[in-house]
């Protein structure tokens, strides 16, 4: 039987007292036979965000995240369907995404059949936890840095948005050689089988270009949230201090959407414009002009400063506010990954192993 919209969904309350036992509430075998991690009461522990409750299912020597959905989403199965055979076909490099699996009977709730979606298990820290726990190791940040500019190249490349990029969906993972992104939560994901279909979700306010809205959904939908990122590793990486001052690790890294509303009287804004670190200051400078002039959603260009024409030199709005030093290309971030990859010689050093997200 299908699923009303109108029917209530399960709520975290409903979902925790189904997989109390997992041998009547899932249908996979090996999730039957797992067992929750547990909280100090003894009862199922979830990490519970806006969508969907995360579990974390013991299954011999398997350990899965099982994605409990608080909504009904329409056409989730299709989305998550044409999610995977791309994910598949690109072959992105592990580890920036997981494989999962779909399940559109997944779990019993109150005599109901409900989707589930299955995914392994992922240890890592948080990205307000390995920045907040290395703010005095400039080297490791610088190499955060420039591990992000390599994963926004790959999905691009690969043709790939996640949507929601933010503090809570990035864990730093400890691969055995050194310290490498993870993406987490594609409930927002685009690839281009999604094309022409909208979001049904615009991201997280503090991360997000302030116009977003459901029908921006494309390969270019991630620009503004990476320029929020990169923009934040790299000024913590220069000025450490900046955490303190600017409160960061709240619902943040450091920027907040008044930031992005009313850039000219930004603190943060001025304080990274006024770096004496030339790239941070340029860098700065180039977000700042995007949002001073008001640049749509859909002409945020990449971080290699490439439009959707794909030209590599600086936009025109750009002129005014900051000097393009590179010479080959006239654009500024590249020059960014040898500075951020020398500084990151040597940076090895084990993430913290925490929960899936925080």
């Amino acid at each position: 039987m299908g699923l009303s919209n109108a029917m209530p969904w399960p709520t975290p309350q409903d979902y925790n007292e189904a997989i109390q036992n997992p041998q009547t509430a899932f249908i996979d075998p090996e999730l039957r036979a797992g067992k929750p991690e547990l909280n100090a009461l003894q009862l199922p522990r979830a990490i519970t965000g806006q969508f969907a409750s995360v579990y974390k299912m013991k299954c011999g020597a398997r350990t899965w995240a099982v994605r409990c959905f608080l909504r009904n989403v329409s056409n989730q199965q299709q989305r998550y369907e044409a999610i995977s055979a791309h994910l598949r076909m690109v072959k992105l490099p592990l580890p920036y995404v997981v494989d999962f699996e779909y399940h559109p009977q997944g779990i019993r709730v109150r005599g109901q059949m409900y989707p589930i979606l299955k995914m392994a298990w992922v240890n890592g820290a948080s990205l307000t936890s390995y920045i907040e726990s290395h703010l005095a190791s400039p080297g490791l940040l610088g190499n955060l840095a420039y591990r992000w500019l390599e994963m926004t190249r790959a999905l691009r490349r690969a043709g790939v948005a996640h949507g929601d990029l933010q503090h809570g969906n990035v864990l730093v993972h400890n691969n055995g050689t050194s310290n490498a992104l993870m993406l987490v939560d594609y409930d927002g994901m685009f690839v281009p089988a999604l094309s022409g279909q909208p979001s049904y979700e615009t991201g997280h306010r503090n991360f997000q270009h302030p116009q977003r809205n459901e029908s921006h959904f494309d390969a270019e939908v991630d620009n503004f949230s990476a320029w929020v990122i990169y923009l934040s590793l790299y000024a913590l990486r220069t000025e450490p201090k900046l955490w303190q001052k600017f409160a960061g690790g709240d619902e943040c890294l450091l920027f907040r959407r008044r930031d992005f509303e009313q850039p000219e009287q930004s603190a943060l804004l001025r304080a990274l414009t006024e770096s004496n670190d030339d790239h941070l200051r340029i860098s700065a400078a180039a977000f700042k002009a995007m949002l001073v002039n008001r640049v749509a959603v859909g002409a945020i260009p990449n971080l290699d400063l490439q439009s959707r024409a794909g030209a590599t030199s600086a936009p025109s709005w750009l002129a005014d506010h900051v000097s393009v030093a590179n010479a080959n290309n006239g654009a500024v971030l590249p020059a960014a990954v040898s500075e951020a990859k020398e500084t990151a010689v040597a940076a090895t050093v084990a993430s913290p192993q925490v929960a899936h997200r925080d």
